[in-house]
């Protein structure tokens, strides 16, 4: 069973891990995405939405003005 949290009010409105180790489908209108597992180095994961893999950790979510946040994936 997926999990999903939505907030259009958060920087990362979308979050919806996918079951069976599948991954996470993360998106932020108009905003860059980056992920990282743990406290490793952060990956390019593209703009608008992304797959992450199912290890992922964090999304950094860079948005249209330049403001950076970082949001922790729930496991």
């Amino acid at each position: 069973m997926a999990s999903t949290t939505a907030d259009w009010s958060a920087p990362l409105p979308v979050r919806l891990r996918l079951p069976d180790d599948q991954g996470v489908l993360v998106a932020a209108e108009g905003s860059a995405l980056s992920y990282r597992v743990g406290d490793g180095q952060w990956q390019d994961a593209g703009r608008n939405a992304a797959l992450l893999p199912a290890a992922a950790t964090d999304v950094r979510v860079t948005d249209a003005t330049g403001t950076t946040t970082d949001v922790p994936i729930a496991s």
